[in-house]
């Protein structure tokens, strides 16, 4: 781990994106055990997830921010004030590569998941940004634009599925109930529209049965 850590000295994209790569296996592999480095590791993290010019290594730092969710589960949770700040900055970012903002999306299902009713502080401003989001539509002559906004809406759909799934582990799911109706328009939009990809249908129709049997007692 030391020498990965030196490797971040050296403020090189390439390395970088090695470098982090190699922790998100090192964490899977050590799984909660890799707790005892993560106050030497979080400022790397942090730093790929700012690191806005280079932002092949900002989507490779949000990988290895879900790849810690899994593997610390809910002692993550020290971390997470500033992991969730990072993630909204670069939702925020109107400069920032439009390839990274699928990847955050998806993240906050990963920290939902692995600190289940914690995610509440985080959940209104995380909800909010989701169903902007959602709101992406594309021509359809801009064959590019469509494939970005399909990306798009894994990433929501990934997002909301941990989001419902953690929340309902805390015993929190009713938390979610003032956004279900919106939430479930944007499944069936994306359920049905023509020019989803498959993935893209099959989360839809995965997260929509998820929320009516999780949610099933407010409708």
């Amino acid at each position: 781990m030391t020498n990965i850590l030196k490797v971040f000295e050296n403020r090189n994209a390439t390395a970088d994106e090695e470098a982090l790569y190699a922790v998100g296996a090192l964490a899977d592999k050590l799984e909660k055990d890799f707790n005892r480095y993560m106050p030497a590791f979080i400022n790397c993290v942090m730093a790929g997830l700012r690191n806005h010019e280079a932002y092949q290594v900002c989507i490779v730092a949000v990988g290895v921010v879900g790849d810690l969710c899994r593997a610390l589960e809910g002692e993550i949770q020290p971390y997470c004030n500033d992991l969730c700040t990072a993630l909204l900055e670069n939702l925020r970012n109107p400069e920032l590569n439009r390839e990274v903002k699928p990847c955050v999306l998806g993240c906050f299902g990963d920290v939902a998941l692995a600190i289940e009713g914690n995610f509440l502080p985080y959940l209104e401003v995380t909800l909010q940004m989701l169903l902007q989001a959602s709101q992406t539509m594309a021509p359809e002559d801009d064959e590019d634009l469509i494939e970005y906004v399909n990306r798009l809406r894994e990433g929501i759909l990934e997002a909301y599925t941990g989001i419902v799934q953690g929340l309902k582990e805390g015993n929190e799911e009713g938390k979610i109930v003032g956004y279900t109706e919106a939430i479930m328009a944007f499944l069936e939009v994306s359920e049905r529209s023509e020019r989803a990809f498959w993935k893209t249908r099959i989360l839809a129709m995965k997260c929509a049965k998820w929320l009516q049997h999780k949610c099933y007692i407010y409708y």
